[in-house]
């Protein structure tokens, strides 16, 4: 289904961008900046503003991940995680790397795991799912797509580079 969207999306991108090509870019009024840096300040600080509540409410297992010294005996699932075989550890998306034992994958990869705290900083783990590298590889190529859309679309706009159309 994740292909079939993909495919579906890139199609309509591209036409889309056919359209901006040939009829130009129509906005009834160009966005001020400081439409702009409200909406990037917004996005920076929301995190910081929820993150309490998410905490109180143990989402993603934040509660037990900051309070150290009651892991022990804490059931925890972590969602793609870094595992390395070699060193017999997870990371967490704050770095934190944590030993790791029980049931685990052949090779190091990206997994999402589903364990219980031995320690202040061990797992042992009861289940996994290794994740396959398409996803970030489908992202950076979207991100890629939307970088050079906005990159386009800035040129071709009048004002932004006065030298361009001539």
């Amino acid at each position: 289904m994740g292909y079939i969207l993909s495919v579906t999306g890139f199609a309509y991108l591209c036409l889309k961008l056919r359209q901006i090509n040939a009829e130009g870019l129509k906005l009834n009024h160009t966005p001020g900046f400081t439409l702009a840096a409200l909406s990037i300040f917004l996005y920076l600080a929301a995190p910081f503003e929820v993150m309490k509540s998410l905490e109180n409410s143990n989402s993603n297992y934040i509660k037990i991940l900051k309070n150290h010294n009651s892991r022990v005996g804490q059931h925890i699932e972590l969602d793609r995680a870094y595992y390395s075989k070699e060193k017999s550890q997870i990371f967490l998306f704050s770095g934190e790397p944590l030993k790791i034992m029980g049931i685990l994958p052949q090779r190091s990869s990206v997994i999402s795991l589903k364990g219980i705290f031995t320690s202040t900083d061990a797992i042992e783990s009861k289940s996994f799912h290794v994740h396959n590298t398409y996803r970030d590889f489908a992202s950076k190529i979207g991100l890629g797509f939307i970088l050079a859309i906005w990159l386009y679309l800035l040129i071709k706009l009048k004002g932004i580079f006065p030298n361009y159309r001539k």
